[in-house]
Protein backbone atom coordinates (compact mmCIF):
# COMPACT_ATOMS: atom_id res chain seq x y z
CA UNK A 1 0.00 0.00 0.00
CA UNK A 2 0.61 3.80 -0.60
CA UNK A 3 0.87 4.31 3.19
CA UNK A 4 3.19 1.05 3.68
CA UNK A 5 5.80 2.31 0.77
CA UNK A 6 5.64 6.19 2.25
CA UNK A 7 6.64 4.70 5.78
CA UNK A 8 9.36 2.48 4.57
CA UNK A 9 11.20 5.05 3.48
CA UNK A 10 10.47 7.74 5.65
CA UNK A 11 12.39 5.02 8.00
CA UNK A 12 15.67 4.16 5.44
CA UNK A 13 15.94 8.27 5.32
CA UNK A 14 15.58 8.18 9.40
CA UNK A 15 12.64 11.09 9.22
CA UNK A 16 9.90 11.23 11.69
CA UNK A 17 6.52 12.24 10.56
CA UNK A 18 7.04 15.56 11.72
CA UNK A 19 10.31 15.63 9.98
CA UNK A 20 8.79 14.44 6.51
CA UNK A 21 5.48 16.52 6.92
CA UNK A 22 7.30 19.49 7.77
CA UNK A 23 9.89 19.02 4.61
CA UNK A 24 7.41 18.12 2.43
CA UNK A 25 4.78 21.00 3.70
CA UNK A 26 2.12 18.62 4.54
CA UNK A 27 -0.03 17.83 7.51
CA UNK A 28 1.02 16.02 9.87
CA UNK A 29 -1.85 14.29 10.71
CA UNK A 30 -2.62 14.14 7.33
CA UNK A 31 0.46 12.23 6.40
CA UNK A 32 0.24 9.68 9.28
CA UNK A 33 -3.10 8.85 8.25
CA UNK A 34 -1.85 7.90 4.78
CA UNK A 35 0.87 5.93 6.64
CA UNK A 36 -1.52 3.85 8.58
CA UNK A 37 -3.75 3.36 5.56
CA UNK A 38 -6.56 5.15 6.41
CA UNK A 39 -6.85 6.90 3.60
CA UNK A 40 -5.63 5.02 0.42
CA UNK A 41 -5.34 7.64 -2.42
CA UNK A 42 -3.89 10.24 -1.45
CA UNK A 43 -3.65 13.38 -3.91
CA UNK A 44 -0.98 13.39 -6.48
CA UNK A 45 0.43 16.90 -5.08
CA UNK A 46 0.75 15.20 -1.83
CA UNK A 47 2.69 12.22 -3.17
CA UNK A 48 4.74 14.70 -5.35
CA UNK A 49 5.79 16.65 -2.33
CA UNK A 50 6.60 13.61 -0.24
CA UNK A 51 8.39 11.98 -3.17
CA UNK A 52 10.71 14.82 -3.48
CA UNK A 53 12.22 14.41 0.05
CA UNK A 54 12.15 10.96 0.45
CA UNK A 55 13.73 10.91 -2.91
CA UNK A 56 12.49 8.98 -5.31
CA UNK A 57 9.59 9.54 -8.28
CA UNK A 58 6.20 9.97 -7.36
CA UNK A 59 5.74 7.13 -10.10
CA UNK A 60 6.41 5.09 -7.01
CA UNK A 61 3.66 5.68 -5.24
CA UNK A 62 1.42 4.95 -7.88
CA UNK A 63 2.85 1.65 -9.14
CA UNK A 64 2.74 0.80 -5.22
CA UNK A 65 -0.82 1.71 -5.22
CA UNK A 66 -1.82 0.25 -8.24
CA UNK A 67 -0.87 -3.40 -7.16
CA UNK A 68 -3.66 -2.87 -5.01
CA UNK A 69 -7.09 -3.73 -5.42
CA UNK A 70 -8.27 -0.59 -7.34
CA UNK A 71 -11.87 1.10 -6.39
CA UNK A 72 -13.63 2.41 -8.97
CA UNK A 73 -16.46 4.30 -6.64
CA UNK A 74 -13.65 6.43 -5.31
CA UNK A 75 -13.26 7.92 -9.22
CA UNK A 76 -17.31 9.08 -9.15
CA UNK A 77 -17.04 10.64 -5.13
CA UNK A 78 -13.92 12.59 -6.17
CA UNK A 79 -15.39 13.65 -9.13
CA UNK A 80 -18.35 14.80 -7.67
CA UNK A 81 -16.21 16.35 -4.93
CA UNK A 82 -14.43 18.40 -7.60
CA UNK A 83 -17.81 19.50 -8.92
CA UNK A 84 -19.10 20.57 -6.07
CA UNK A 85 -15.41 22.80 -5.74
CA UNK A 86 -14.72 21.13 -2.17
CA UNK A 87 -11.21 21.82 -1.09
CA UNK A 88 -8.87 18.81 -0.51
CA UNK A 89 -9.39 19.63 3.29
CA UNK A 90 -13.53 19.49 3.23
CA UNK A 91 -13.14 16.20 1.43
CA UNK A 92 -11.34 14.68 4.12
CA UNK A 93 -13.38 16.19 6.75
CA UNK A 94 -16.31 14.81 4.53
CA UNK A 95 -14.43 11.47 4.61
CA UNK A 96 -13.95 11.29 8.29
CA UNK A 97 -17.51 12.69 9.34
CA UNK A 98 -18.80 9.57 7.02
CA UNK A 99 -16.30 7.17 9.01
CA UNK A 100 -18.02 8.55 12.33
CA UNK A 101 -21.50 8.07 11.18
CA UNK A 102 -21.10 4.43 9.84
CA UNK A 103 -19.54 3.68 13.18
CA UNK A 104 -21.97 5.29 14.84
CA UNK A 105 -24.55 3.22 12.95
CA UNK A 106 -22.71 0.27 13.93
CA UNK A 107 -22.92 1.40 17.68
CA UNK A 108 -26.55 2.64 17.77
CA UNK A 109 -28.14 -0.77 17.98
CA UNK A 110 -25.95 -2.06 20.94
CA UNK A 111 -26.92 1.41 23.04
CA UNK A 112 -30.88 1.12 22.03
CA UNK A 113 -30.24 -2.37 23.85
CA UNK A 114 -28.64 -1.02 26.95
CA UNK A 115 -31.28 1.59 27.10
CA UNK A 116 -34.07 -0.81 26.76
CA UNK A 117 -32.75 -3.02 29.58
CA UNK A 118 -32.03 -0.33 32.14
CA UNK A 119 -35.29 0.77 31.62
CA UNK A 120 -36.43 -2.54 32.55
CA UNK A 121 -34.32 -2.92 35.85
CA UNK A 122 -35.16 0.49 37.16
Amino acid sequence: MIGDTIKELRIKKDLTIANLAKLAGVDENYLQSIEENHFMYPSFEFLDRVSSVLGVSADTFIYEGSQQTYDSQLDIVISKAFEQSLSSEDFVNLLKFTRKQELNKLQRPVSHKLNKLSRRII
